[in-house]
């Protein structure tokens, strides 16, 4: 994503550099590192920043836009003006992270639920959400009679309260998922989602790669989420969007901002998840397309981080004026 959002300030004019880490990657969920595994990676940041913080001295950049989550807390080494996008939930970042911000770093979320919680913290600017890249998800052609649910298995994404509704409002159910990921859940997984699993109204689908996820994706009436708090991804919600296929979910993370009306129904029960199965006849594949080009798309990315840089240049010029 840093990559093709480079790409594209490129394509509008911008000189770009762009800085990848090549610290140590730890292939461990976050809630099981340890002390020193954290150590580890602190160690990897902190040696990564000073590599940007160094080739910024020796250079003449004008913004470093820092999608790292981390180097801006040494804005105060670097001389030039930072642009950090904060994509974790506050709790995530070190309590002295946000303390006494260096006068030249400035903040963006990539929601407004993630927003929210800094609140009135200084230099915080407007939102400018992630964006997919749409070449990658070609739009809906032909529906087949299935509704889907697609995630990694685990109790948080919750695939076993999809199957209920699907079941009620008399719907085939495919759940798609990348059976290698399942051991981590295998308890959960062997207890309450894989009884329900008959092949015939509730199916399994291995996804085999990007392509045949994208498949599914497209020919599926409706994608079916039940994520059970703010962390899980909402990743399945845009990809199907994308793709030009409703979206029923359940209310958490930034579901709201992803699943608007017209696109499909944001619940808060199996019952009414059921009853909006129900009403996906009305909804039009070209609005779910469209509200992921106009507002969730690589595009509209660039456009924001465009307007925050244009708007940080406008207001450093009052600045010098006033002096």
């Amino acid at each position: 994503m840093l990559w093709a959002l480079a790409s594209l300030l490129v394509e509008r004019g911008s000189k770009v550099d762009v800085a990848v880490s090549v610290g140590t990657t730890l292939a461990k969920p976050e809630d099981e590192l340890t002390a020193e595994d954290r150590a580890v990676l602190q160690a990897a940041e902190k040696e990564q920043a000073g590599r940007v913080i160094a080739a910024c001295v020796g250079g003449n950049y004008h913004t470093v836009l820092d999608q790292s989550g981390h180097l801006f807390q040494h804005g105060v080494q670097i001389p030039c003006q930072v642009l950090a996008t904060l994509f974790r939930p506050r709790i995530h970042y070190p309590d002295f992270a946000f303390r006494n911000p260096a006068p030249n770093v400035f903040y963006t979320c990539t929601s407004e639920r993630l927003r929210s919680e800094f609140g009135t913290m200084p230099h915080l600017l407007t939102t400018v959400h992630n964006g997919i890249d749409l070449k990658r998800y070609p739009a809906a052609a032909r529906r087949a009679d299935y509704v889907m649910w697609m995630g990694p298995v685990m109790p948080e994404t919750a695939p076993h309260l999809v199957v209920q509704a699907a079941r009620a409002a008399g719907q085939t159910i495919l759940l798609a998922a990348d059976t290698a990921q399942i051991d981590r859940y295998r308890a959960y997984y062997e207890e309450q989602v894989r009884p329900l699993i008959d092949h015939d109204k509730v199916r399994w689908a291995q996804l085999e790669n990007f392509e045949h996820k994208t498949q599914l994706l497209r020919e599926a009436r409706a994608v079916l989420l039940a994520p059970q708090n703010e962390l899980v991804s909402a990743q399945p919600a845009l990809e199907a969007l994308a793709c030009g296929t409703p979206v029923v979910s359940f209310d958490a993370g930034d579901i709201r901002e992803i699943v608007v009306e017209g696109t499909g129904f944001v619940v808060n029960s199996v019952e009414e998840m059921t009853r909006a199965i129900v009403g996906l006849r009305n909804l039009r594949s070209l609005d779910c397309r469209r509200q992921v080009e106009e507002n969730f798309s690589m595009r509209s990315m660039a456009d924001g981080y465009e307007a925050l840089l244009q708007d940080l240049d406008e207001q450093r010029r009052w600045a010098m004026r006033r002096e």
